[in-house]
């Protein structure tokens, strides 16, 4: 007995519950095979009592919602034998005998199970007069008060007789009318609903969230009468309005209970027709603010525009929909639903859903968005910023709602929006910099050019937050570079309709604002600033040669642009400063601005002499300079000669004889730019040296004892630079030179022990091509040279 009680205590209450559900199947199954057996034999008041038998375990008490719903479904599924018995014709002009029959049953519920059922049958037969005995069932369910037991009774009154109802075409007219199956159906509704109400007091107060959990099952067979109801063809729009609406919404307010008020909205929401709906707003949306405080309301109105959005959509361009007061009944619902209680996620969510009817129904232009950003801002606007950290759901929808109009409205529009501005405030800075990330590359995308000094000063505006990152706040790296690509990328946007529109929104609104940047975003903006002005000034350059007088000096602008680069310089950024520098230098001479040239040359030495530093960026920049100065073509002599010399003297100061020797290569170019400049006595000093330094370099190694292969590689490229200014007609070098030269290289090829394929295959390419030119008829230079050995 002691193992027995022990065994029994450890019986779960899961377990408890299969236990009962098993028994009461298996007496299910036991009278429904007597019930069975004796309707085969005709003995129907036999049947009735094995039935009733059957019927008795739903007065359980014992099961769960879920398990006494299993139970009323395998008793639901044996009733059919009884209604297809009853419906034989045996009993034609007999089944109001059975109707009154199936009333003697000793328990009050199976009694009224059998009732329903003998009524639906009798109903379907045309026998009856349908209306009393709909009024009579409904009636007479009342005496089940249990809230579970009658929820099922009542909901199997309602599945009997959902296609026996009389409607328009469909039964007597003088046995009943639409207007009896409406007062049927909303009886029925109503007591269910009370019933479902008062299940939420059963039991003690600490199982108050199962019983929740367990009445939100239940929730289906008390929404099914309204399915029913909305199924009806007479329930039209005038019924609905008259007759379906104020009663159901007066149940819906009077239960006062909060779960039941939500799904009861959202039924009927969901339930009726869209044209009823819109026929109907006033009342549908005067009752979301009368619901209880803990009822969702955002969300039966974020559903309710949802469903008129996409009804909207599919009937556009038709009379079937007529916006109208629509959405400013829509406005005014929100300002009573959205209360400062309400989370900032789901008054967010809220307002997503009236963006998307703006959208869909509106057409979805910056005029159709503005009043729900206004409302929006208005009323979440004194809120603490949204965070990731704080509160994620809040980011995300925000973040979505304000990417919503992105899809019919232009970004650009959008970002010169101040509402728009204000409700992009309501994230923090991580969010805002986010949104701002994701309206640039909209824009960006359609790559239209900024003309409009009031639309340059709304979008830099805008772009802050991808420009300054406030104290306290971390962004990685790679992030704040590419909103400074952003930025960079937004500056090439920037071209007015004519050359004095430019001229004011590069210097009156862009470049105050990126020289104030951190030099971060210096680094990538003001190049891009630069570049923009090279435009500006290239325009014009083009409106001087057309003729036209601009009201704006190419030097001013140049100006303007040694400006920007020293502000490139302050930040340390030498080596973009320098190209820039050079840059401007051959935009000014391309311009005619001698003056101005010399001046970004001037400064392009300041900053090679002052800090750059490195060997590599040095002979980089070197080359750079005198690649630059060969372009240029409006230097006085003076001026030209002074710059030559700098950047010869810059060649003889390396410290390495390669650097060196190639550096001198570089500067003989210098001396041969014809038309205007043929200097071949600078040609041939600078060759001079080249060589003497080459031969430095190879009397280094022999001493050193070391592989003679770094001057060999010297000594072809002094060849090839030989040959350059022999096919150039230079006359800067003789044919004893140049055979003079092939020899020492043959010699130091040969002294040397091992040469890479790339310097073996230099001095054949150097030796095919000296061949080749020789070969070929009418160059005079090569054929002068004779047999020099290769």
């Amino acid at each position: 007995r002691m193992a027995e009680g022990v065994h029994a205590a450890r019986v779960t209450p899961g377990e408890a519950q299969a236990r009962w559900l098993d028994d009461a199947r298996s007496t299910v199954k036991q009278q429904a095979a007597n019930m069975r057996h004796a309707l085969e034999e005709g003995n129907l008041r036999q049947a009735l009592r094995h039935c009733s038998g059957m019927l008795g375990e739903l007065r359980t008490s014992q099961l769960s919602p879920q398990k006494y719903y299993e139970l009323y479904l395998s008793t639901f599924d044996e009733l059919r034998d009884l209604e297809v018995f009853l419906r034989d014709a045996a009993y034609d002009g007999r089944r109001k005998e059975v109707y009154e029959m199936v009333q003697h049953a000793g328990n009050i519920l199976p009694r009224l199970y059998l009732l329903v059922t003998a009524g639906s049958v009798w109903i379907q037969s045309g026998e009856s007069v349908t209306r009393e005995v709909l009024q009579d069932m409904v009636e007479m369910c009342s005496g089940v008060q249990h809230p579970l037991r009658g929820l099922f009774l009542r909901s199997y009154l309602a599945q009997m007789t959902k296609d026996k109802l009389p409607d328009v075409g469909r039964g007597d007219a003088e046995k009943g009318t639409v207007k009896d199956s409406i007062e049927f159906v909303m009886h029925n509704f109503e007591e269910m609903v009370k019933l479902w109400v008062r299940l939420q007091n059963q039991g003690p107060a600490r199982e108050r969230g199962r019983r929740e959990r367990e009445r939100k099952e239940l929730e289906d067979l008390v929404g099914r009468n309204l399915v029913f109801l909305s199924q009806l063809e007479g329930v039209d729009l005038g019924v609905y309005r008259s007759t379906v609406l104020p009663r159901v919404l007066e149940q819906v307010v009077g239960c006062k209970d909060e779960l039941a008020q939500l799904y009861l909205v959202d039924c009927l929401i969901q339930c009726f027709p869209d044209e009823f709906h819109l026929a109907t707003m006033d009342q549908l949306l005067g009752v979301i603010p009368k619901l209880g405080a803990g009822v969702s309301k955002h969300t039966l109105l974020s559903q309710f525009m949802d469903r008129l959005a996409r009804y909207a959509t599919d009937f556009k361009g038709s009379d079937s929909f007529e916006e109208g007061d629509t959405f400013e009944k829509l406005l005014a619902a929100m300002e009573a639903v959205v209360t400062p209680e309400m989370a900032t996620s789901d008054a967010t969510a809220t307002f997503r859903s009236l963006m998307r009817y703006a959208i869909d129904v509106r057409g979805g232009g910056l005029e159709a968005v503005t009043p729900v950003l206004k409302m929006w801002a208005s009323t979440l606007g004194d809120r603490e910023p949204a965070s990731l950290d704080k509160d994620p759901k809040a980011v995300r929808e925000i973040t979505a709602l304000l990417q919503d109009p992105v899809k019919t409205v232009p970004a650009r529009d959008l970002m010169i929006s101040r509402d728009f501005c204000k409700c992009v405030a309501l994230l923090d800075y991580r969010g805002v910099r986010e949104v701002t990330t994701t309206m640039m590359d909209a824009d960006l995308k359609a790559g239209d050019p900024i003309g409009d000094v009031a639309l340059a000063q709304g979008i830099f505006s805008f772009l802050h937050p991808l420009i300054w990152v406030p104290q306290g706040e971390e962004v990685d790296d790679e992030d704040l570079e590419d909103g400074h690509h952003i930025v960079a990328r937004t500056t090439h946007l920037l071209k007015g309709a004519d050359v004095n529109a430019t001229y004011e929104i590069l210097f009156q609104v862009a470049h105050p604002c990126l020289v104030k940047a951190p030099p971060a975003a210096m680094k990538h903006t003001l190049p891009a600033l630069a570049f923009a002005t090279f435009s500006l000034a290239e325009a014009l350059h083009e409106d001087e040669k057309a003729g036209r007088t601009p009201d704006i000096l190419p030097s001013v602008v140049m100006r303007k642009l040694q400006a920007i680069v020293d502000d490139l310089a302050s930040i340390q950024e030498y080596n973009s400063a320098l190209r820039l520098y050079l840059e401007c230098g051959l935009a000014a001479d391309r311009f005619n601005l001698p003056r101005n040239c010399y001046s970004f040359f001037e400064c392009a030495f300041d900053v090679y002499d002052q800090h750059i530093t490195r060997f590599k960026e040095m002979e980089e920049a070197h080359a750079v300079m005198i690649g630059t100065l060969q372009q240029c073509s409006s230097f006085p002599d003076g001026d030209r000669e002074v710059l030559v010399s700098m950047l010869t003297r810059l060649a003889a100061n390396k410290v390495k004889r390669v650097d060196r020797c190639r550096a001198f290569l570089r500067c003989s170019h210098l001396h041969w730019c014809p038309p205007r400049v043929k200097a071949v006595a600078g040609v041939q000093e600078c060759l001079r040296k080249a060589h003497t330094v080459a031969a430095e370099a190879a009397e280094q190694g022999r001493a050193a004892r070391d592989d003679p292969g770094t001057a060999v590689v010297l000594y072809i490229e002094l060849l090839n630079k030989y040959l350059y200014f022999l096919e150039a007609g230079a006359n800067a070098v003789t044919a004893a030179e140049v055979k003079e030269l092939v020899q020492t290289i043959k010699e130091n090829m040969q002294a040397s022990r091992s040469q890479s394929d790339e310097v073996k295959k230099y001095w054949e390419n150097t030796q095919d091509h000296i061949r080749a030119q020789q070969e070929e008829e009418g160059i005079a230079a090569y054929a002068g040279l004779g047999d020099i050995g290769v």
